[in-house]
């Protein structure tokens, strides 16, 4: 099921349908605005939910704020700004038991007001199971780096009160104009997600209880440390070094001396 609100996309997509054989019910209209699927009064409910909403949308700020599904039970999203708004219709379309996942702009993780308030719900409600940080330049219409938020309304209970941190954001094939995650890029991070546990440098499970302390801020980067330890400083080394080069410095300032002198600008 697929809903599309480019009329060209969703030609694309139902061929896509054709060519590879599928099964598909894909229909073209705004989803914010008119969602296809539909069960009764309210929106049809999935296992699955999957999508890659164009970033930062605006103007939708009104309609969330009469929305006749009631689907946006955690707050309304700003009106610069659909990301909180998309992971909030997801959630609605999805099942009890329901998973779902987005790829959105890495500023969704960070950005405070009502998107911040949003964010901290979800994150409370324990629905928020992985972060993935994405390379830059992944996507034709823009450089900046993206990210995955996969979400479970029934995680297993040894993720209950947990979420996964994967730092992907360098590991990609960088092409001419753009880079792109490989089959063993793709196979490390769901590997890591199957896990559920830290490897240096890449992936950390974090408690909500550190979350809260950080605002509620899902920034891969605030909890896997990517940053390499710094070398040793034997400082009794430096001194000596330091001692050198003065040394140095004040015998060549007594060879310039001479030289100055033997040309008589100096007595």
């Amino acid at each position: 099921f697929g809903q599309e609100i480019n009329p060209d996309t969703w030609t694309l997509a139902k061929m896509n349908v054709i060519l590879h054989g599928l099964e598909a019910e894909i229909h073209q209209g705004d989803t914010f605005a008119d969602p296809k699927f539909l069960d009764g009064g309210g929106l049809k409910r999935f296992d699955l939910v999957v999508a890659n909403p164009m970033w930062n949308q605006d103007g939708y700020k009104s309609l969330m704020e009469n929305d006749r599904f009631s689907r946006f039970s955690y707050g309304i999203a700003t009106k610069s700004s659909a990301d909180w708004g998309w992971i909030q219709h997801m959630l609605a379309s999805l099942k009890p038991s329901g998973r779902m996942g987005i790829v959105l702009d890495q500023g969704a993780l960070f950005r405070g007001g009502a998107e911040g308030r949003i964010r901290r719900k979800v994150v409370e409600a324990d629905l928020v199971e992985c972060v993935v940080a994405l390379p830059a330049k992944l996507f034709y219409n823009t450089g900046a780096p993206g990210c995955l938020i996969c979400l479970n309304k029934k995680k297993p209970q040894e993720r209950r009160g947990k979420v996964l941190f994967i730092y992907a954001a360098e590991t990609f094939e960088k092409l001419r104009n753009m880079n792109r995650l490989r089959d063993k890029d793709i196979e490390k991070i769901v590997k890591s997600h199957k896990a559920f546990e830290d490897a240096p440098k890449y992936a950390r499970v974090v408690g909500l209880d550190e979350l809260k302390e950080n605002d509620w801020n899902l920034s891969v980067t605030r909890y896997v440390d990517i940053f390499d330890e710094p070398e040793p400083i034997d400082v009794a080394q430096v001194w000596k070094e330091l001692k050198e080069l003065e040394e140095d410095k004040r015998a060549t300032e007594e060879q310039l001396k001479g030289y100055l002198r033997e040309l008589g600008y100096e007595r």
